[in-house]
């Protein structure tokens, strides 16, 4: 394999599962984009869409590729289409939060991650319910980050700006205390 998709941080478990489905390449999600991704491969950069089989198979939207996952396609070359994702390899972690709404749809931020950050502003913007989205899953107090082996940080900026930072302090504390240490700095 080109060094290229170790910048990307392929390891021996990806290798090893893509011998696994021959005439096909590896690549690893960049961006996605509804239906169109932009993927790396061992010769750079191209857009790519799931093949049919894919998208009939799937079950909801874990089944799709997410951002960080490693792919099967067919072409590593953009000069004669979008290449096709054909398989999604296993992953080593999926970071996912509930769906805004109120169903208990998933929707996957990313997938094979060592590291989460997440930042909210406490502008006039700040959502407690959007923040919780990232913390609950089926109204359960439970790190959705602890469902895979990630390092989690949660940091919000921009504190000098609220009036009332002691309440507003104290409420985070409260509600994040259910599930993670919380730090003052």
């Amino acid at each position: 394999m080109n060094s290229t998709l170790t910048t990307y941080g392929l390891s021996d478990r990806f290798k090893q599962e893509a011998t696994l489905h021959e005439g096909l390449f590896l690549a690893r999600v960049l961006e996605q984009h509804r239906d169109l991704y932009k993927v790396v491969c061992e010769d750079g950069q191209l857009h790519a869409s799931i093949s049919g089989k894919l998208s009939y198979e799937a079950d909801d939207s874990l089944s799709y590729p997410a951002v960080g996952d490693w792919v099967m396609i067919d072409r590593t070359d953009g000069n004669s289409g979008n290449a096709i994702i054909h398989h999604i390899l296993s992953r080593k972690s999926v970071f996912a939060r509930q769906a805004a709404g109120t169903g208990n749809e998933q929707q996957v931020i990313a997938a094979n991650v060592d590291t989460v950050f997440i930042c909210m502003s406490l502008n006039a913007d700040f959502n407690l319910r959007r923040m919780e989205r990232y913390f609950i899953k089926d109204d359960n107090p439970e790190l959705l980050a602890l469902e895979f082996s990630s390092v989690f940080l949660f940091l919000i900026n921009l504190s000098d700006t609220v009036s009332d930072i002691d309440h507003l302090e104290n409420l985070l504390h409260l509600y994040l205390k259910r599930c993670l240490k919380t730090y003052k700095v």
